[in-house]
């Protein structure tokens, strides 16, 4: 259970992230790529999957600009629909994208 990106918002956006894998004790690495967007690599029923996260720059930008209890309410929304994704995650899906359009 690894986190390599820098401290920042997209290292709290991964810690978010990362705490579905941890809640369901699955192994998983988290790390920025050059882009900006985030790699999520985990073990899925024995087989290696991954989910890259993006951003829209806009709402990104937006997003560093706030305070830290609206950044909050906005990282508990991220968790919700992440774990929806996840859900809808078929067994034998082993990549997928998940789009941060607003915060």
């Amino acid at each position: 259970m690894t986190i390599a990106v820098l401290p920042g918002d997209r290292r709290d956006i991964a810690e978010t992230l990362g705490r579905y894998f941890e809640a369901r004790h699955v192994p998983f690495r988290i790390e920025e790529l050059s882009n900006g967007m985030l790699y999520i690599g985990f073990d899925a029923e024995g087989q290696r999957a991954s989910v890259t996260v993006s951003f829209d720059d806009e709402a990104l930008d937006a997003y560093t600009q706030w305070d830290i209890v609206q950044k909050r309410r906005s990282l508990a929304r991220i968790a919700v629909e992440f774990e929806k994704l996840m859900q809808r995650r078929h067994g034998t899906a082993l990549a997928g994208d998940f789009r941060i359009n607003r915060f």
